[in-house]
């Protein structure tokens, strides 16, 4: 006897259709915290990050502040959903960059809290001019926080749109935002190994003699997980351990690069 067969319910269509919107929606997101883990040139990750924030968030404007060296912090991107633009603005008491709330990321940056206003509604001390003017209905404000350091903060905005921020981009974006902190102190790290100065020390003691020829396979084997990302500097010298390296030994860098 042939099998009879089951007609589909609307219920058994719509969860299977919501089963795989959710499916494919999260190999997007996987595929998106995979880019940035993966990217160690600085000005292609601010690319990527500013484009995929704006993506996911649902925001029509995105700026990524970093701090330099010594602290101090720029404006490094501007996105919208038309164009990304690379910048280097530092955000002195005098320089107030257009279309960005200073008050809003200085409070950002000294609490390290997590700031969303909708239609500028709020008691935090956040509001100045720049707000007022430009009156956002959505706005959203967060650090990019690696082992509680921060590695820079992201304003992302709504003009029109209000109640935009929602929990459930807020989970997506701090997944995205956790990932983005490590990928950009490795991408600060990767920009530092480039310089001259980052090279390759014996210690002073040592006679010439005794010191063994090593491959740089040797190397990264010996400095994987006995030094931080922040000495690695002082022990690789771009032009020759990294330029020299095999497929498989950049791989093993990456990778170490990635679990700190």
């Amino acid at each position: 006897a042939g099998m009879t067969e089951q007609p589909l319910s609307l219920h058994s269509s719509i969860s299977s259709s919501h089963t795989l919107n959710r499916d494919l929606y999260m190999n997007t997101l996987l595929e998106a915290v995979q880019s940035l883990s993966r990217t160690l040139n600085l000005n292609q990750l601010l690319h990527d990050l500013s484009q995929k924030m704006l993506h996911h968030a649902g925001a029509d404007y995105c700026a990524v502040i970093l701090p330099n060296d010594q602290g101090e912090y720029h404006l490094e991107a501007i996105a919208t959903p038309t164009h990304i633009d690379r910048c280097s603005i530092a955000l002195g008491e005098d320089v107030v960059p257009a279309h960005l709330p200073l008050k809003l990321i200085r409070y950002v940056k000294n609490t390290q809290e997590v700031v969303i206003l909708d239609q500028l509604q709020t008691s935090l001390p956040v509001i100045d001019d720049v707000l007022r003017q430009l009156n956002p209905q959505s706005v959203l404000c967060f650090p990019l926080l690696n082992q509680g350091q921060c590695a820079g903060i992201l304003y992302l905005s709504n003009q029109l749109t209000r109640d935009v921020f929602t929990s459930d981009r807020l989970t997506i974006l701090n997944v995205l935002g956790a990932e983005a902190a490590i990928a950009l102190d490795n991408a600060r790290l990767y920009t530092n190994l480039q310089e001259p100065s980052a090279i390759l020390t014996l210690p002073a003691e040592a006679p010439e003699s005794a010191a063994p020829d090593i491959t740089e396979g040797d190397l990264l084997e010996e400095i994987v997980g006995t030094v931080s990302v922040s000495e690695l500097a002082s022990y690789l010298d771009a032009d020759d351990a990294l330029a020299d390296l095999g497929d498989e030994e950049q791989s093993e860098l990456i990778a170490m690069l990635d679990q700190h």
